[in-house]
């Protein structure tokens, strides 16, 4: 959440005003993630991840979409907006308009960078060697089945050289944090 709100703070030197009042956006799509991620578990499926992403998108219409209508009339400005001009000039009126040329892009903006991620984390071909021994610091690094296949259908297209191994077994650590 610190991470979405000094996001809409720093725009605030780039972009004006216009940024300030999407940090509450940022707050709740954050909010939205870590709970869906570790309350509900919905990043352990590819399924529940691209729901999970869904959800995020549609957040947008219940928080962002009212800021943009209140205070900005329909418009911030961005390279989007062409969409809900072209509605209006279509007949279709503003509010209407404004929801849903929102919607479109930001379901596809979540809906993307939720692959997107997916296709990072998946190229990734090692891990540190003291991962084993320390689980409990990486509550959501344990590959499951889908993280294997991921990175093996990403691999497949992105990398001509085979996955590294995942670690040398063979070399002593310990956990400095483990309990007990």
């Amino acid at each position: 959440m610190a991470v979405g709100v000094s996001t809409n703070l720093l725009g605030y030197t780039i972009h004006g005003s216009v940024a300030l009042p999407f940090a509450l956006q940022s707050a709740a799509f954050a909010l939205i993630w870590g709970y869906g991620a570790r309350h509900f578990k919905m990043t352990r499926t590819i399924g529940n991840y691209f729901k999970l992403s869904t959800f995020v998108g549609l957040s947008h219409v219940a928080i962002a979409i009212p800021i943009n209508l209140v205070l900005f009339g329909g418009g911030t400005g961005h390279a989007g907006d062409a969409i809900f001009h072209n509605l209006v000039a279509l007949g279709v009126p503003l509010i209407p308009s404004v929801y849903a040329g929102q919607m479109m892009l930001a379901l596809a903006d979540s809906l993307l960078a939720a692959f997107l991620i997916l296709v990072v984390i998946a190229s990734v071909k090692t891990k540190p060697p003291f991962q084993e021994q320390c689980a409990h610091l990486f509550p959501f690094s344990t590959p499951s089945g889908f993280h294997r296949a991921l990175a093996r259908a990403v691999a497949r297209f992105t990398s001509p050289w085979p996955a590294a191994s995942r670690h040398d077994s063979t070399a002593p650590f310990t956990c400095a944090l483990a309990p007990g």
